[in-house]
């Protein structure tokens, strides 16, 4: 799922207004660089430090995409993610991965 997509998603899932919609649409844009960078190397190409790099560059931004949800929308995220790992349909797209 793409950028545009996983915000559709997250905005039809979560109700994200206007502003939410701006700022997380921010975040996949300030992240998806370096992110795609090292992605682009393989999974089997990646090196140890790569590694941690990516899992550093995927909980900031998990981070900050949290901080811009309410209560409410992070227990429908979390609930969202529950039934995607338990054979759900649609589970949320990780917002911390890519």
């Amino acid at each position: 799922m793409g950028p545009a997509a996983r915000l559709r998603f997250l905005t039809e899932k979560l109700g994200l207004d206007a502003n939410q919609q701006a700022q997380i649409k921010a975040i996949f844009v300030k992240y998806r660089p370096q992110i795609q960078a090292l992605i682009a190397k393989g999974h089997e190409n990646l090196t140890a430090a790569d590694q941690t790099a990516l899992r550093d560059l995927r909980k900031a931004r998990a981070a900050e995409f949290r901080a811009v949800l309410t209560p409410a929308q992070l227990a429908t995220l979390k609930e969202l993610r529950r039934a995607g790992r338990h054979g759900g349909q649609h589970g949320a797209h990780k917002p911390a991965a890519q």
